[in-house]
């Protein structure tokens, strides 16, 4: 939440133009924040929590050790690129802010290499709070620094936004790597382990950082393909930033949601899976999808029938809400797109699904390659739409191919288009009702209530959750 205000906070103090530029700078960066990140502290943390049993700690602090010292130097390594092959950034950034910004990102970059270890023997240590505690400090830091630096300097805006993510990084790093010292974690001598180390992460690092490199070869030819469509330079980063910069944060809030019951679904399904459950692992397949679906669909209708008023009272731009209603509906096949995927890994799959996100990602890229200059800046959200369909589709596939998974969603998924579309028609009427009586943000409010209300009512009448969710749910409460 805290983060969706700060892009809120950017939204309203940043032009549209130099938050595109902004928004394809962090693009860059997070390239190779993603190759730091997502190798290494999930091989720390497997092993860390093996070594807790065994009551080896010793091994635990020579692999933090090891991965400290490897991440730092490709950290290194990774600056070195950005501030030697300047040429190279010049075909993705069509303005001087754009390498600015990702300039004033590289402490970001290199204290998240430096932080991976750390993070991973904190998670294999069970010390989620503690992790919970960084990132959550980071996100009040980074607000507020870059408010100060707004109120108090008069400069480039798009610089403040990059330095306050590098020093709330910087920040909460050294907060880190206190949890690690008070949980007992200590730095060793490696020797013998970096190897290892380096070769059960680089497969699944490789993975990522191909897939991540997806996003800014889209930055680099969207500029160029709307300015094919007509648009000059600074029409085209100003429709990029209002894009990414407004409409994408509004249709990713189901994400965030999912994105949770991802990460607790993976430890879940892959001893179920090991145990050939397949009753059980089929159960909890079929009930991740529907509350994913279901949360998908909650938010559907508001944002279509009000997605204009919302991004004005928001970002004070109404360009964002009309295409913000016009592609709500991605959020559908996202959401079952980022479940499948995590339902995949879970029980093994990780190379199939690179194959569908390379898949995924030929059409987003001939979408944005076609597109632009025949619907503008609506291509990217079009594109992405399509590779989520596509991926979802081939995703499902594999899962009922290897559980006999037999899915009911079907009629569910019919029952709640038509649920949608009721609600869709009473939220536009009520929300001009109500708007002559009330200030935009009170209209806004008793809208969502009045839709959430009905909306939970209608999953109860038309049988699509039933009330042993919610005894079940009671119980696991209790329980746990």
């Amino acid at each position: 939440m805290l983060g969706f205000l700060f892009k809120i906070y950017l939204g309203r103090q940043i032009p549209t133009e130099t938050l595109g530029s902004y928004s394809i700078a962090l693009g860059v960066a997070m390239v190779f924040v993603t190759a730091l990140t997502s190798g290494l502290p999930l091989v720390i943390s497997r092993s860390v929590a093996g070594n807790q049993v065994s009551k080896n700690h010793h091994n635990s602090n020579k692999l933090v050790t090891s991965g400290l010292i490897i991440s730092t130097i490709l950290a290194l390594f990774f600056v070195l690129c950005i501030v030697l092959v300047k040429p190279l950034f010049s075909l993705i950034f069509t303005d001087t802010d754009g390498y600015l910004i990702l300039l004033s990102l590289i402490p970001f970059i290199v204290f998240s290499g430096v932080y991976s270890p750390i993070k991973g023997y904190l998670w294999g240590q069970e010390k989620y709070f503690e992790v919970s505690l960084v990132e959550f400090v980071e996100q009040i830091i980074k607000i507020i620094i870059c408010f100060i630096i707004f109120l108090i300097f008069d400069i480039n805006k798009s610089l403040p936004a990059g330095l306050s993510i590098s020093i709330a990084c910087a920040l909460s790093t050294v907060l880190g790597f206190y949890f690690y010292k008070k949980s007992g974690g200590k730095f060793s001598n490696p020797k013998g382990y970096s190897k290892t180390l380096i070769k059960e992460s680089l497969p699944l690092t490789l993975v990522r950082f191909v897939g991540s490199l997806l996003m800014p070869i889209v930055s680099i030819i969207l500029p160029l393909r709307l300015m094919a469509g007509g648009y000059s330079n600074e029409q085209a980063l100003s429709l990029i930033g209002i894009c990414m910069g407004m409409t994408m944060p509004l249709l990713t809030i189901p994400s965030t949601i999912i994105g949770s019951l991802s990460m607790a679904l993976i430890p879940q399904l892959s001893i179920l899976n090991k145990q050939h459950n397949n009753f059980a692992l089929n159960n909890q397949i079929k009930s991740s999808l529907l509350f994913t679906i279901i949360s998908s669909f909650f938010i559907l209708p508001i944002f279509i029938a009000i997605g204009e008023p919302i991004s004005q009272f928001l970002f004070n731009n109404s360009q964002a809400g009309i295409i913000l209603s016009k592609y709500a509906w991605v959020i559908i096949p996202t959401g079952i797109m980022q479940i499948s995927t995590s339902i995949l890994n879970s029980l093994g799959h990780e190379v199939y699904t690179f194959i569908t996100y390379a898949i995924g990602g030929l059409v987003l890229f001939l979408g944005i390659l076609l597109l632009p200059p025949v619907i503008g800046i609506e291509s990217m959200l079009l594109s992405m739409g399509l590779n989520a369909v596509l991926v979802s589709l081939l995703n499902f596939y594999k899962i009922k191919k290897l559980t006999n998974f037999s899915a009911s969603l079907v009629l569910k998924l019919i029952i709640l288009c038509l649920i949608t579309f009721g609600l869709t028609i009473l939220c536009k009427q009520l929300f001009n009702l109500l708007i002559f009586v009330l200030p935009t943000f009170f209209s806004i409010a008793v809208c969502c209530m009045v839709i959430a209300v009905l909306y939970f009512l209608m999953l109860f009448v038309f049988n699509i959750i039933d009330y042993s969710y919610i005894n079940m749910f009671k119980k696991r409460l209790k329980k746990e």
